[in-house]
């Protein structure tokens, strides 16, 4: 006669390789000095929604042409990116 065991139920704090709860929870403990200085000096972040659609004007302006979608991207990021610095 084969008898089975259950598994023993580990308590929270049992693992010595689990990290703290603040840890797993992406919680930290505040921003760095680091992170005050950039965003001091950072220019305001462009949405993608507003990349994508001055992409696609640029593309239409330029005929619709196939196989420069990455230039249009980059080309839209670089004149809105202008924009938001300016302002």
């Amino acid at each position: 006669m084969t008898t089975k065991t259950r598994p023993q139920a580990k308590s929270p704090g049992a693992s010595k390789t689990s990290a703290p709860r603040s840890k797993k929870a992406g919680i930290s403990s505040g921003p760095t000095t680091a992170a005050f200085s950039e965003a001091s000096t950072a220019v305001p972040a462009v949405s993608r929604e507003h990349i994508a659609a001055r992409a696609y004007v640029i593309w239409q302006q330029k005929g619709c042409p196939e196989g420069c979608d990455a230039e249009n991207w980059q080309q839209a990021e670089q004149e809105l990116s202008a924009q938001s610095f300016t302002r």
